[in-house]
């Protein structure tokens, strides 16, 4: 797991979760466990972006959106040509761990 797609899980598992519980979002803390996934870069700037989850649909469309823009082709078109080599090592290892 990378931090693209840690910062996808935290966009749409820690609002639903939230919301589920009926927490007040001002008073729910999140921690985790330091995890290097959880630590890169773009989830530690989704995170501090967010300090206040969406508090509508609206608001967290637009919120969606405006990560989603920020998304560069390169960043695409690296996650693409790693494909291949992400998937021999997934193959190598019998869908165990990898460091993807």
């Amino acid at each position: 797991m990378d931090g693209l797609l840690s910062q996808s899980i935290f966009q749409d598992e820690l609002n639903s979760t939230i919301e589920f519980y009926q927490l007040t979002p001002s008073k729910t803390i999140f921690q985790h466990d330091n995890d290097p996934k959880h630590k890169s870069r773009i989830v530690q700037e989704q995170l501090a972006k967010h300090e206040k989850p969406p508090t509508s649909m609206l608001d967290l469309w637009e919120s969606v959106q405006e990560e989603w823009e920020k998304i560069t082709a390169d960043v695409c078109t690296h996650l693409v040509e790693s494909m291949p080599r992400r998937v021999r090592v997934v193959i190598k290892t019998k869908g165990r761990w990898t460091r993807y």
